[in-house]
């Protein structure tokens, strides 16, 4: 089975701040890791770099089975079209929709040309999704997505999206391009997800949950020795909140030899709490914290 994977180009319409920030499209990575465990042929797109438009030619010479497209708020007027796009090449070639669009507002892609929206991405049910696909079960009930045959309707249980090592080797021509506030090539690492706070500014704690959910420390270690890039952007909702937490982080980058430049979100109350182990972040790596205005 191959799958084509689409980041949308950007809308027209919409200023964005393409030219300072500019991350990799983290959420394809983890779905195309997710794919791949499950023996699915992967090609990721990115139309951020890519000419605008231009998906014929990957339809024609890759030859997909599904089409998946990831969403902004911005982008449901292109995530639509490039869904048009693919029905008029092939209508009997299922698109699926996810990403943070999908996963607040799925009912925005509940139209013809779109057959299946991921609120949510687990293991899970990626599996259950590619058996129901090669006819190794019959279900269209799975939980987290929403099925055109069923009317997009699911009664079942949602699910906070899961951790997932990003497959960076499907964005690996497109890497040079990635940048954060000035740092280029810049990768993105997550470290956490959900957020206990509830600031009116953010979306972030709606997607991924009221609760922390903060993955091993080693684990985030060795996935930034794997980087190439001189740069990463940890983006967590507040990687500054947990003391002991960022204790283990900078004895495993010392433990390491890890020197690379980073930045991160933060909290001003999480950064007045902590000013001597800022010090010891800057002297890992820590460049710059953005902040909230209800921090």
């Amino acid at each position: 089975m191959r799958f084509l994977l689409v980041r949308p180009w950007v809308n027209k319409h919409i200023t964005t701040v393409k030219n300072y920030l500019f991350g990799e499209p983290m959420g394809l990575e983890c779905f195309s890791a997710l794919l791949k465990e499950n023996g699915v042929e992967v090609l990721l797109v990115d139309f951020m770099v890519e000419t605008k438009g231009k998906l014929e030619p990957y339809l024609t010479e890759f030859k997909p089975d599904v089409i998946g497209i990831t969403s902004q708020c911005t982008d449901v007027e292109n995530v639509k079209r490039i869904a048009e796009m693919v029905k008029r090449y092939n209508q009997d070639t299922p698109v699926v929709v996810g990403g943070v669009q999908a996963s607040l507002y799925p009912n925005a892609f509940f139209v013809p040309e779109i057959d299946y929206v991921f609120k949510s991405t687990t293991r899970a049910n990626v599996k259950a999704f590619i058996d129901m696909l090669s006819g190794q079960s019959g279900s269209h009930r799975i939980d987290g997505i929403y099925d055109g045959a069923l009317n997009f309707i699911n009664e079942g249980e949602f699910c906070f999206n899961e951790y997932v090592v990003p497959d960076r080797q499907s964005t690996a021509r497109y890497r040079k391009d990635y940048k954060y506030v000035g740092y280029q090539p810049c990768a993105i690492v997550q470290t956490a997800y959900g957020c206990k706070n509830r600031c009116h500014f953010c979306i972030r704690w709606q997607i991924e949950g009221g609760n922390l959910r903060e993955v091993a420390i080693e684990d985030i270690v060795e996935q930034i020795a794997s980087l190439d890039e001189p740069y990463f952007m940890i983006c967590d909702n507040d990687f500054l909140i947990n003391h002991t937490r960022l204790e283990a982080f900078c004895d495993g980058l010392e433990s390491r030899g890890i020197h690379k430049a980073f930045v991160c979100y933060g909290s001003v109350n999480s950064i007045l709490d902590k000013p001597e182990l800022l010090a010891r972040l800057r002297q890992n790596g820590l460049v710059a914290v953005i902040l909230g205005y209800e921090s």
